[in-house]
């Protein structure tokens, strides 16, 4: 995992604290566009940055640690680089607003890892966290780094119709292949 302090780095070491507060004081809710305009504009500020020389040598040790221990030669293993957001589990849902990226090689890691911080700035989440009355500095997020397997079959199952809570079915979504379309 690639804690929620990185991502503490990661702002402090490219100065982007004020900058974000700077351009989320232009946000209005009913105005669509401008949501828009800042949201691209932050996560532009994300992309253009850099991981900090330590913090990039520490991740990349991490997957090569899990390669060698998973018997994968080097280069080999694909991970899943899931977002995770502090209180997505809690009476808050952030569930589907921040990007997960899936069979992400080595090379990749790096800037995955950055679009999954920028995705903490999508239109939705900003305007979610603004509903919400979530502040900047309260939004935090770690990154799940997981082995891919090679999936035959996912899917989603519930234990109960996820509209009609009173009809007992179990339904089943599944795709062949990675889970994303069935989702």
């Amino acid at each position: 995992a690639i804690t929620s302090t990185a991502l503490d780095r990661f702002i402090e070491a490219n100065e982007l604290g004020d900058e974000i507060r700077r351009r989320k004081m232009e946000l209005a809710l009913i105005d669509p566009e401008i949501i828009l305009r800042v949201s691209e504009g932050i996560q532009q500020l994300f992309h253009e940055a850099h991981v900090p020389p330590d913090l990039e040598k520490a991740i990349m040790e991490a997957y090569a640690e899990l390669a060698a221990k998973r018997g994968f030669e080097k280069g080999k293993l694909r991970i899943a680089m899931r977002s995770s957001a502090i209180g997505e589990d809690s009476e808050l849902s952030f569930a589907g607003q921040y990007l997960s990226v899936l069979n992400v090689p080595p090379e990749n890691i790096i800037h995955e890892y950055k679009r999954v911080l920028a995705s903490l700035f999508t239109p939705q989440a900003i305007t979610y966290r603004l509903h919400m009355g979530i502040t900047f500095e309260d939004a935090a997020m770690s990154v799940a780094c997981l082995e891919m397997v090679p999936a035959k079959v996912s899917g989603v199952m519930y234990t109960r119709h996820p509209f009609n809570l009173l009809e007992n079915h179990v339904i089943i979504n599944a795709v062949w292949g990675l889970g994303p379309y069935a989702v």
